[in-house]
């Protein structure tokens, strides 16, 4: 009698059981996501934007009437053309994304600069796919800007630094990196005070112009690169990499950054 009992009882047991739902993974997945309760990453559906950006950019372009004029082949066309190769070798470091990429111009008031253009770039995931034509486009509607941007007389190179500085920085933990573009020779309006930027934790690539002046006489690479290499560790920039924009490698670019990411 008790042995039969047990038994009925065992398979009531079993029963019940076999006719609870299974719980798959898509389950769980869907249930974290209306708990809160999933991990970092699952939280981000196809129309959340929120995640933290890890690698920020900004470029700096030299638009001063020395190195910017008509022609095709000048030192700011060449310049220009350094964007869309810098930025395609940036967004492969899947360590920084999502990356935002700032493009402004070193004019006579730099600080006062507002960007011309804005890049995002953000990896591909489960819920989210990588438009691969918005790239492409944004590069595109940036170069357009850069070369219908108007020479300026002055060149406020530390006030572009700042500038750079105030719209990258933050206190979540990102790698901020500069990428300037000029002939790196400062001149100021008259009654403008030099900015003296901060650039703590900030990574600085300079890639320096030749123009005519340069040419008849290249040691002014030499002089301009100690000067304003001395003038970035100052203010205490976390990296510098200085080079010309005949010799731009974007993968060199890519290596700079990476290795400055790990730089304490």
């Amino acid at each position: 009698m008790t042995l039969g009992v047990t038994l009925l009882l065992a398979f009531f047991v079993w029963r019940s059981r076999m006719l609870q739902p299974v719980r798959t993974d898509d389950d769980e997945r869907r249930a974290a996501l209306d708990t809160g309760t999933a991990p970092r990453g699952a939280l981000h559906s196809r129309g959340d934007t929120t995640e933290a950006t890890v690698g920020r950019f900004v470029y700096l372009f030299d638009v001063s009437a020395s190195v910017h004029s008509a022609q095709t082949a000048d030192p700011y066309s060449i310049a220009v053309g350094t964007l869309r190769p810098a930025v395609e070798a940036l967004v492969t470091l899947d360590e920084l994304m999502p990356e935002e990429h700032l493009v402004s111009t070193i004019g006579t008031l730099s600080l006062r600069g507002e960007p011309l253009c804005s890049i995002k770039a953000r990896r591909s995931t489960l819920f989210v796919a990588r438009d691969s034509l918005a790239l492409p486009k944004s590069l595109g509607t940036c170069v357009a800007r850069l070369a219908a941007s108007a020479p300026e007389r002055y060149t406020d190179l530390a006030g572009a630094l700042e500038y750079a500085a105030l719209s990258i920085g933050g206190e979540h933990p990102a790698l901020r990196g500069v990428v300037v573009l000029s002939d790196m020779e400062e001149d100021l309006a008259p009654g403008t005070r030099p900015a003296i930027p901060d650039l703590s934790d900030l990574c600085v690539a300079v890639y320096m112009m030749v123009t005519q002046k340069i040419a008849v006489d290249p040691t002014v690479i030499q002089n301009r690169q100690r000067e304003w290499t001395r003038r970035l560790r100052g203010w205490h920039a976390k990296n510098v990499l200085f080079k010309t924009t005949l010799g731009f490698r974007p993968e060199e670019l890519k290596a700079f950054f990476r290795a400055c990411e790990t730089r304490q």
